[in-house]
């Protein structure tokens, strides 16, 4: 499992290392590949819970209030993920903005973070 978990965050790690190369070639549509990358990944992040969703969805009569609570149950991991990935998130929002309006320090300095880590991934 922790060789999965690995493998999933150097395709994390790669894939944003590539869009922001793209972005920074493309600087005024730098917006189009971080949002790619990031919609992405945070659709894989939450995919478990919306599966299970469904599955209590179609398995509950809609009549009870149990599939109301099952959802509120299972929604508030999905929730706490979401929140826990919210600054990354808006993080590389801002520096697609930073790119769009010419600045390129950030989006060097995530790059060799992300460069970094990925190296260190690698061993």
């Amino acid at each position: 499992m922790i060789r999965f978990l690995e493998t999933i965050r150097f395709w994390c790690l790669r894939s944003e290392a590539r869009s922001l190369r793209m972005a920074m070639c493309y600087p005024l549509f730098a917006m189009f590949p971080i949002a790619a990358c990031l919609a992405v990944w945070w659709a894989f992040l939450v995919l478990p819970f919306v599966l299970t969703a469904a599955v209590v969805l179609i398995l509950f009569d809609s009549a009870s209030l149990a599939p109301v609570i099952a959802l509120a149950i299972l929604g508030l991991p999905a929730f706490f993920l979401l929140v826990w990935q919210a600054p990354r998130f808006f993080r590389f929002y801002w520096i697609a903005a930073s790119l769009m309006f010419g600045k390129r320090a950030p989006a060097e300095r995530a790059l060799a973070e992300v460069d970094a880590a990925l190296l260190q991934n690698a061993e």
